[in-house]
């Protein structure tokens, strides 16, 4: 898998970062809920990025459900990191100079 710390090793230590999730085996939802306190949830807008054409190959040949490729597979997503909403203007500055490419997936609730 691709490594995040040089995109993220500038920021690691900033208030407004809150949480880091990497996305492996457990899909987006699983490995993000893990870092959420008991009553935060998941916003997530899944037309917000464009996903890789493997997934929809493996959901059309394996007859998987949606909730399933959710729930299991990255979906083209490795790393998720939650900030607070004061801090989107300075981690989308950081991450654009470092090259990093990167979506707005949605909030916490």
């Amino acid at each position: 898998h691709k490594s995040y710390l040089p995109a993220i090793d500038g920021i690691l230590h900033e208030s407004w970062l809150v949480g880091i999730s990497h996305i492996t085996g457990g899909g987006i939802v699983d490995n993000t809920r893990r870092i959420l306190d008991d009553n935060q949830d998941l916003d997530i807008d899944w037309d917000s990025w464009e996903r890789p054409s493997i997934f929809n190959l493996i959901q059309e040949l394996g007859n998987v459900p949606e909730d399933d490729m959710r729930h299991s597979m990255n979906l083209g997503i490795g790393m998720i990191l939650i900030v607070k909403p004061e801090g989107l203007s300075r981690l989308e500055s950081h991450l654009s100079s470092q090259a990093e490419p990167y979506f707005v997936l949605g909030s916490i609730k």
